[in-house]
């Protein structure tokens, strides 16, 4: 008007697009850095066995279960099955894949025990989950004891030998195997009344042990040899050598 022209104006609602474009940049600059650096989840895992001891070279079993915080499986990965013979150095048997399709347990492994030793299960973890540890768990295997060999008769106060065999070898005169002698009372009841402790010699890739014993009443009586138990072995008892004291 009047010859003079009015500046041309941008109508506001062009520029929203635009905000909003800058807006959405800004706002995965500052979630991206916090998306990389989310921890990975927790995981759990689990080991268990049905044994604290086993015969000599008998396999142990050991299950185990990986889970998220809130106990639900976490399937599809490999575990570590591992060994230690102090509880605080560890060497892994084997690597043990998930098995919780086809058994009733996520994890299995079997161990053939010749000596004590501690088992645990681990896991490396990766991005999405993060690395755990099973407790640990200590088995130990029982020695082979034989039912001592003696007389079936003998003389009261008379001695006689009493002996058997121990696997694995054990070192030469150590007494690691004690002779229990039970009398057999009116009652019925076997009743301990002496035990007498076996020296052990070395016998091939055995251990024998023998002692010498004298039992002061006659009556109905039974040998059973006794294993006290080491740090490598659990205690172990044999079968019942029965005689009769005259």
């Amino acid at each position: 008007m009047n010859g003079v022209l009015s500046p041309r104006r941008v109508p506001v609602v062009r520029r929203v697009p635009v905000a909003l474009f800058l807006l959405a940049v800004v706002c995965a600059v500052l979630v991206a850095p916090a998306m990389a650096l989310a921890a990975p989840a927790t995981s759990l895992l689990t080991i268990s066995t049905d044994v604290k001891t086993v015969a000599y070279n008998v396999e142990a079993e050991f299950t185990g279960t990986l889970t998220d915080e809130l106990l639900n499986p976490v399937d599809g990965y490999t575990v570590q099955f591992q060994r230690s013979i102090d509880g605080a150095t560890w060497k892994t048997v084997e690597n043990v894949p998930s098995t919780l399709e086809s058994y009733s347990h996520q994890y299995v492994a079997w161990y053939a025990m010749t000596r004590a030793a501690w088992f645990r299960f681990s896991f490396a973890g990766d991005d999405t989950w993060a690395p755990s540890l099973s407790q640990k768990v200590l088995v130990k295997p029982r020695v082979i004891l034989t039912t001592p060999v003696a007389p079936k008769s003998v003389r009261a106060g008379n001695t006689f030998t009493a002996y058997g065999y121990l696997r694995p070898r054990h070192a030469s005169g150590a007494v690691y195997v004690k002779i229990r002698c039970y009398r057999k009372s009116a009652s019925g009841a076997w009743v301990l009344k002496r035990v007498v402790g076996a020296r052990d010699v070395n016998y091939g890739s055995y251990t024998k042990y023998r002692a010498r014993v004298s039992l002061p009443k006659t009556g109905r009586w039974k040998l059973i040899a006794r294993y006290a138990g080491t740090a490598k072995f659990a205690t172990t008892q044999s079968g019942a050598r029965y005689l009769r004291v005259k």
